[in-house]
């Protein structure tokens, strides 16, 4: 299976041939095309700034979580781990 990361990166780089979906309404399979292409790339960019969001906020929890706190805290799966299952 791929991971996320394999499934997500190509997509911002995908080009729709317009912005425009209105001019492809009377030819349906280059609609269906474009508008998939639209929804993937916007899906993959904002997956990205959550992803980094993410990196952020665990590096932050990190530092303010020492490593002799509770052992539940600690050993919870980190979102990174949760994210490549």
């Amino acid at each position: 299976m791929l991971s996320k990361r394999t499934l997500v990166n190509p997509c911002p780089r995908l080009r729709p041939e317009t912005d425009n979906l209105i001019v492809l309404a009377g030819v349906p399979e280059r609609l269906v095309t474009a508008g998939v292409k639209l929804s993937l790339r916007g899906l993959a960019r904002r997956w990205k700034v959550l992803e980094d969001e993410i990196k952020t906020l665990n590096r932050q929890l990190e530092a303010l979580v020492p490593e002799s706190s509770t052992p539940t805290c600690r050993d919870q799966p980190s979102n990174n781990q949760l994210r490549d299952q």
